[in-house]
């Protein structure tokens, strides 16, 4: 596709999907939102605001993504750079992983004794009162 339009047409549809405004091509998303494409070095700027800088953040290659899209910003392979650049980020591959689950224990319930100062964390596999009465019959008070 020629995106290099006559002066007289600085202006105009392209197709169903893209926009022509000089000096920028937009593209309507699946949500009727209008963004900007970009590429090359522009787009690896755009990627390393949106994850590495101070307001990134070092989120997962999805988040990134959707942090870009909010931006207002699209190029074609916008999902496999951004999984990209986030599998070479230093500081994501040592911080940004969650930890998996214990035994399907998903939360940690922390005693504290207030004149000891010893702590107690003990996992749980829910956040309602009935598990934690258990927990702490079976733990702390035995």
């Amino acid at each position: 596709m020629n995106i290099y339009l006559p002066s007289h047409k600085g202006r105009g549809l392209l197709t169903w999907q893209y926009w022509w405004d000089d000096p920028y091509l937009y593209k309507e998303g699946s949500d009727g939102l209008m963004r900007r494409c970009v590429s090359g070095a522009e787009a690896r700027n755009i990627m390393w605001h949106c994850h590495s800088s101070a307001y990134g953040g070092h989120h997962s290659g999805n988040r990134t993504t959707i942090k870009i899209l909010h931006c207002g910003f699209w190029w074609p392979t916008l999902f496999q750079e951004s999984n990209q650049f986030v599998r070479n980020c230093d500081r994501y591959q040592r911080t940004g992983h969650r930890f998996p689950p214990s035994d399907n224990k998903l939360y940690i319930l922390v005693c504290v004794d207030y004149v000891t100062k010893c702590v107690e964390a003990l996992a749980c596999p829910a956040n309602n009162a009935h598990t934690v009465i258990n927990i702490l019959k079976k733990n702390v008070f035995d």
